[in-house]
């Protein structure tokens, strides 16, 4: 069973290679980043919510196909990632940064514009070729910022105490029930963190907009920016809207869903 069902897809393949062959994909591909990107698809549901038009929400793992299948395809000159200001995890940006590597050593011109840039997305759009964004836009403070509660006096006013066993001084899960305070132990590991994930956003930025370290730390000092303070700072490439954007691509991107039906179909392994 196995066999005919390699057998199967291969000659879908060949079909679709056929189609692809004599349909021009678009130059450019727009993809949206909107939302949390999850690592792995939601479940498809109930066989019937196929057919209510409610969108299925772009997972990692879906992202990471659809820019393969573009970087495969010769004819696609690039990909216009429409970033939306999340605050994506430091782990997610670091899968988003190597997504756009990849698509960059493939040979094609990776864009980035935004309505605005959220300190995590401009990380991942200094790895892109271009950072754009839309007019009346701005790029939100990039420094780094870290909360840490701490719920001893406000458990006390209700009757409560907690009865934890601190093994070791640098042993600090329990001091947000414990203490009111933060440790000095608790804030040497805090700093020392805050300090790795910054100095990944400096070489992001620095890696990204081709300056020293010391240059892209004083781009964080200053931030936030304007759309026109970010122009003048070097901050961002350009200022345009979704008419302009074209303009300077050479012609308006495709979304992928009408772009996927005329990209080279990969074969099956």
């Amino acid at each position: 069973m196995r066999w005919v069902a390699f057998a199967v897809r291969w000659a879908v393949w060949l079909i679709a290679s056929v189609r692809w062959r004599v349909r021009r994909p678009p130059a450019y591909v727009q993809i949206l980043l909107e939302g949390p990107l999850p690592e792995l698809p939601a479940p498809r549901g109930p066989f019937w919510r196929r057919f209510v038009g409610q969108p299925r929400q772009l997972s990692m793992r879906d992202l990471t196909a659809q820019l393969r299948r573009l970087a495969a395809d010769r004819r696609v000159q690039g990909v216009v990632l429409h970033v939306r200001p999340v605050p994506y995890s430091a782990a997610r940006v670091e899968q988003l940064i190597a997504v756009v590597r990849e698509l960059r050593s493939a040979g094609k011109r990776v864009v980035c514009w935004a309505p605005d840039y959220s300190a995590a997305t401009y990380q991942v759009a200094c790895a892109g070729d271009e950072v754009l964004l839309q007019p009346g836009g701005h790029v939100d403070g990039l420094g780094l910022a870290q909360q840490y509660y701490f719920l001893k006096d406000a458990l006390a006013t209700v009757g409560v105490e907690a009865d934890i066993v601190q093994i070791a001084p640098h042993k600090t899960a329990g001091d947000t029930l414990s203490r009111a305070t933060m440790s000095p132990e608790a804030r040497e590991m805090a700093d020392w963190l805050a300090d790795g994930h910054l100095a990944e956003r400096v070489a992001a930025i620095a890696g990204g907009r081709s300056l020293t370290d010391e240059a892209a730390r004083a781009v964080i000092d200053a931030s936030p920016y304007t759309d026109h303070e970010a122009h003048q700072a070097g901050v961002i490439d350009g200022v345009c809207n979704e008419e302009e954007l074209a303009v300077r691509l050479g012609g308006r991107p495709a979304r992928w869903r009408a772009a996927r039906p005329r990209l080279r179909v990969l074969a099956p392994r």
